[in-house]
């Protein structure tokens, strides 16, 4: 029994022993590190530019009516005609025999002629149109944008009409918004309007002065319902960085929430995630994702 006993105490140590031997060895996780390409920031000087787009039309647009009916004799002028105030546009007889000439009741030009010689009319029915002698381009602009344009007394303009690049400057700056738009109107006068019609569409563009911060390309910026870029920090995990947008110059916006040094990230962002260990190259050209 004494030698049994001791069989089974052995067994059971050999046992102990094997189970002890049998223990996992804790495996280490190796982190994966992504290949990304950044941009190291920096402040720059950016010459800022406002784009806006109008339409052509005029300061005063006015039928030329007569207060009695009649029939035309003469009609004086034509179509697209520059005129100047006082000048004969139409020689009428009212039905009372009388004669009436009608004149010109500014400088301006001659939009158009709805009747000829002959024709009876009514009492105030347009006979003629006549516009401001020139013509303006007509915007509504942001108060921010107001008051960059308003303070910085711009005094050249240029405008793209029709695919040529015209010069003008600001006629006349509102100083109440639209009570629908909330927006100021600006009217910026054509330098040469010659050939140029009411309704053409053109684009506005006011150059401003220059502006120092940080400046990024809009196809840099991300956005899931707030604006942000992805960067590298100090140890070589990703960040990510909100952003407010302050200004627009072309392609390029200027932002807040990033500091000169900064590495943002513009090739291998959608393949990353916040926290994640990189081997960041800087970039040689300015490519993004």
């Amino acid at each position: 029994m004494r030698i049994k006993k001791h069989i089974l105490i052995s067994g059971l140590v050999i046992m102990a022993l094997l189970g002890g031997c049998t223990k996992e060895t804790p495996i280490e996780r190796i982190e994966q590190v992504k290949q990304v390409n950044v941009v190291t920031i920096d402040r720059t000087y950016q010459k800022e530019t406002v784009n806006y787009s109008g339409f052509i039309t005029s300061k005063r647009i006015i039928p030329i009516v007569s207060d009695q009916a009649g029939q035309i004799e003469t009609i004086h002028v034509k179509q697209g005609e520059r005129v100047a105030a006082g000048d004969p546009l139409v020689t009428a007889r009212a039905l009372d025999t009388s004669e009436q000439i009608l004149y010109a009741p500014f400088d301006g030009v001659v939009v158009d002629v709805f009747l000829k010689e002959d024709d009876l009319f009514n009492q105030q029915t347009p006979l003629l149109l006549v516009r401001d002698e020139h013509l303006v381009v007509e915007i509504g602009v942001t108060s921010d944008d107001f008051k960059k344009i308003k303070n910085e007394a711009i005094d050249k303009v240029e405008l793209t009409i029709n695919g040529l690049l015209k010069q003008g400057s600001i006629d006349q700056m509102s100083q109440v918004p639209d009570s629908n738009s909330r927006l100021y109107t600006v009217l910026v006068k054509i330098k040469d309007d010659k050939n140029l019609l009411l309704g053409d569409m053109a684009r506005v563009t006011f150059s401003l002065s220059g502006v120092n911060g940080i400046w990024l390309p809009i196809s840099r910026i991300l956005n899931d319902g707030e604006d942000y870029v992805l960067i590298v920090n100090t140890e070589n995990r990703v960040e990510r960085r909100n952003l407010k947008l302050l200004s627009l110059n072309n392609d390029v916006v200027r932002v807040e929430g990033l500091k000169a040094g900064d590495r943002v990230i513009s090739v291998g962002y959608s393949n990353v995630k916040e926290g994640q260990l990189v081997n960041a190259r800087e970039a040689l050209d300015d490519k993004v994702d």
